[in-house]
């Protein structure tokens, strides 16, 4: 499974670009999906982070990353707590309104539907501050062959929750509280 954007760069790149559409961070970070854990690890890197929490549904996933090098700023960093649970299951431990910025970046619809659905985003709603904030890579899957686009049914779910000011941003959708 392809999981950054490499067109024109290379995972670092995609990480800063995804970080970026975030704009400062500060606080506590919610970054849903863990994967190699290079977006966790950026994240915990800015000056006025206080946490990251990044949840891992898959075992395998997790293992690779105490084996990956470049992945192993998760077990390293004190502000980085790694959950190994899939991050549906976790975000109703979360206290309301305590997370700062959410990195939703999860996989692809088709192997986690459930990570695209009204109530999930109604969880993540739900533990963001006033004036949160949540990146959502979507990717535009099949945009030619669509109706109507990925980016686009997710904005709506988004307003239809609750997120204001609403908008495509880099391979994805940036929404405030």
């Amino acid at each position: 499974i392809k999981m950054h954007v490499t067109m024109n760069g290379d995972p670092e790149k995609d990480t800063i670009s995804k970080l970026k559409t975030l704009g400062k961070l500060h606080g506590q970070i919610l970054d849903t999906c863990m994967g190699l854990g290079y977006t966790a690890i950026a994240a915990a890197r800015q000056p006025d982070v206080q946490g990251v929490t990044v949840c891992e549904a898959d075992a395998n996933m997790f293992a690779l990353c105490r084996e990956n090098p470049w992945s192993a700023g998760l077990f390293e960093n004190p502000a980085i707590h790694p959950v190994l649970k899939p991050v549906q299951e976790h975000v109703p431990d979360i206290p309301d309104e305590s997370v700062n910025a959410v990195i939703h970046d999860p996989p692809r619809f088709a192997l986690a539907p459930a990570l695209y659905s009204e109530q999930f985003y109604r969880q993540l709603f739900r533990i963001l501050t006033a004036k949160g904030r949540m990146y959502h890579y979507t990717g535009d899957p099949n945009r030619r062959t669509r109706r109507s686009s990925l980016p686009q049914k997710t904005m709506s779910l988004l307003k239809k929750v609750g997120f204001r000011k609403v908008r495509e941003a880099y391979f994805g959708v940036i929404a405030f509280t």
